[in-house]
C-alpha cells in the first residue's frame, strides 16, 4: 500500500481546540480559521518562533479628494497600539506597511482586517497570486536587492540553495554587499462594500530602503489623478509603486552585473593573463552562469504578475467607477521594462558564456602556441643531429680506412713492402660513395613510399 504522503491524501488538519477560548478574539487567529487539505503550518512555525507583541507597521491614509496623495499617519510599534488604531480608522483607504511583526500583532492584523492565514503562509515560491476576485487582491513576489555581507534576508533563509552573488567593484576589490533573494507581499481587500479598502503590504524586515523609497513615492506630489477611483482610493499608483520598485531594484542588479562582467571581458583581454588566473576566471564565470537561470525565471514571474494586473476584476468597481483602463496605463509600463529587464539579462547569460569561450580558446591557443615551440626546438634538435650524422658520414669511412690500414696482414719490412698512400685514399672514397649512394637511395625509396601512402589517403577521403 503506498504512503499518504501527499497533502490531496492526507487527512485535513484539525484546528487546535484549545485554543480557542482566549480572552482577546484575534489570539483565535488563525486556528479558528477553516482548513482545506493544506493546513496553515508555516504561519504556525512562525507564529511560534516569533511569540510577542512588538511591531514596526506604518500606516498611510488616503482620503477622498486628496490630490492622488498619501498621507502617513503613525508608525505603531505594540499590537495594542496596532489595534487601537485598526478599531479608529475610518480613511477611504488605509495601507499597513509591515516592516517587522512578532505573532500577536500578525494574529491583530489577520482578525481585525479579515486577512486568510494563506497571506502570511507562503513557501519559498518566486510568484503566488490568489484567484482573481472582486473582494481583494494579493501578491507574493520574490526578487533580488542588496544587503550588507554578514546579513541574510528570511527569505533567503528559508532554503539554503536560494541564489546569492557578490559582484566585484573593481578588478581585485568586491562590493561590501551581497545580493540576496527578498520577497514582498501586498494585498487589497475592500470593506464597506465598495467604498473602503484595507492595504497591507509586507517586506523583510532587513528592507529597510524598500520600505523608505515606498514612503518616498507615496507621500509625493502627483500629477491629477488618473480618474475618479484613483481620486477616491490611490490604489491603482500604490500597486504600480510596488512593482516599480522591484523594477528598479533589478535594474541597480543588472548595472552591478555588467560592470562585473566587463572587468572579467577586461581580465581575460589581458596579454599577460597566467593559467593560473584562467582557472580563476573559469570558475567565477561558472559559478555566475546559473544565477542569470534564477534571476530570469523570477523577471518572467514579475512579468507574468503585471499582465494577470492589467485586467484584474478587483479594479472592476471602486467606489462604483472602473479603474481597470488606469490600472492598465499604470501597469503596461512596468511590463516594458520588464520585457527589456528579461532581454538584458539573456544577453548577460550569453555574455558570461561567450567569456567562458574566451578562456577555453585562449588557453588552447597557448597550448598550441608552446606545442609549436616544442616544434621548433624538436626540428632545432633534428638538425644538430642530422649535421652530427653528416660528419660521421665523412669520418667513419676514413676511420674504417685507417683501421684497414693498420692491420698486421701482411710482414712490414721496410719501405719497399710498405702500402702505398694512394691505396688508402682510393678505399676511403670508395667507401665514402658507397655510404652516400646506400644512404641516398633508402632516402629516396622513403620518400616514395610516403607520396603512395599520401595519395591512397587522399582518394580514400574523396570516396
Amino acid at each position: 500500500m503506498a504512503l499518504r504522503n501527499a497533502w490531496w491524501m492526507q487527512t485535513p488538519q484539525q484546528p487546535a481546540r484549545g485554543r480557542l477560548h482566549h480572552a482577546q478574539p484575534h489570539e483565535n487567529w488563525p486556528w479558528n480559521q477553516p482548513v482545506d487539505g493544506i493546513g496553515f503550518s508555516i504561519l504556525e512555525e512562525t507564529l511560534r518562533k516569533r511569540a510577542g507583541s512588538a511591531c514596526k507597521i506604518d500606516v498611510y491614509c488616503y482620503e477622498h479628494g486628496k490630490q492622488a496623495k498619501w498621507d502617513f499617519c503613525e508608525e505603531v510599534a505594540t499590537s495594542k497600539e496596532l489595534l487601537q488604531m485598526i478599531q479608529r480608522m475610518s480613511a477611504n483607504s488605509v495601507t499597513y506597511i509591515i516592516r517587522d511583526m512578532e505573532s500577536e500583532a500578525t494574529q491583530v492584523l489577520g482578525h481585525s482586517l479579515h486577512i486568510s492565514p494563506r497571506f502570511f503562509n507562503t513557501s519559498y515560491v518566486r510568484l503566488r497570486t490568489d484567484n482573481p476576485v472582486e473582494r481583494h487582491l494579493s501578491y507574493s513576489l520574490q526578487f533580488m536587492d542588496r544587503y550588507d555581507v554578514d546579513t541574510k534576508p528570511a527569505e533567503a533563509q528559508r532554503l539554503d540553495t536560494s541564489p546569492q552573488y557578490r559582484f566585484r567593484a573593481t578588478g581585485s576589490r568586491y562590493h561590501n554587499h551581497t545580493w540576496h533573494v527578498t520577497c514582498i507581499r501586498l494585498i487589497f481587500s475592500k470593506r464597506d462594500g465598495n467604498t473602503a479598502f484595507d492595504n497591507v503590504i509586507q517586506i523583510d524586515s532587513a528592507d529597510d530602503a524598500v520600505a523608505n523609497a515606498l514612503k518616498t513615492l507615496m507621500l509625493r506630489d502627483e500629477e491629477r489623478p488618473l480618474n475618479e477611483a484613483e481620486e477616491h482610493a490611490g490604489l491603482g499608483r500604490l500597486l504600480s509603486n510596488t512593482i516599480y520598485l522591484v523594477t528598479y531594484t533589478w535594474t541597480a542588479f543588472f548595472m552591478e552585473g555588467g560592470a562585473h562582467l566587463q572587468i572579467l571581458s577586461d581580465k581575460c583581454l589581458d596579454e599577460h593573463l597566467t593559467p593560473i588566473e584562467q582557472l580563476q576566471y573559469t570558475r567565477e564565470l561558472h559559478r555566475l552562469a546559473p544565477l542569470w537561470v534564477q534571476v530570469r525565471r523570477r523577471l518572467s514571474a514579475a512579468k507574468d504578475l503585471s499582465e494577470q494586473l492589467l485586467d484584474h476584476p478587483f479594479f472592476k468597481n471602486i467606489n462604483n467607477f472602473d479603474n481597470r483602463s488606469a490600472v492598465r496605463a499604470l501597469m503596461t509600463r512596468e511590463v516594458r521594462v520588464l520585457d527589456d529587464q528579461i532581454s538584458r539579462c539573456n544577453e548577460m547569460a550569453e555574455q558570461t558564456n561567450v567569456l567562458i569561450s574566451l578562456i577555453f580558446n585562449i588557453a588552447t591557443l597557448q597550448d598550441t602556441k608552446a606545442a609549436v615551440e616544442e616544434s621548433k626546438a624538436a626540428n632545432a634538435l633534428a638538425s644538430s643531429i642530422r649535421r652530427v650524422t653528416m660528419l660521421t658520414f665523412i669520418y667513419l669511412p676514413l676511420t674504417l680506412a685507417s683501421s684497414i690500414f693498420g692491420m698486421n696482414i701482411t710482414q712490414i719490412t721496410g719501405a719497399q713492402s710498405d702500402s702505398p698512400l694512394w691505396a688508402y685514399f682510393i678505399l676511403a672514397v670508395t667507401l665514402m660513395c658507397a655510404t652516400f649512394g646506400g644512404w641516398f637511395i633508402w632516402s629516396r625509396q622513403l620518400s616514395r613510399t610516403e607520396r603512395r601512402a599520401s595519395k591512397i589517403a587522399g582518394a580514400s577521403q574523396v570516396v
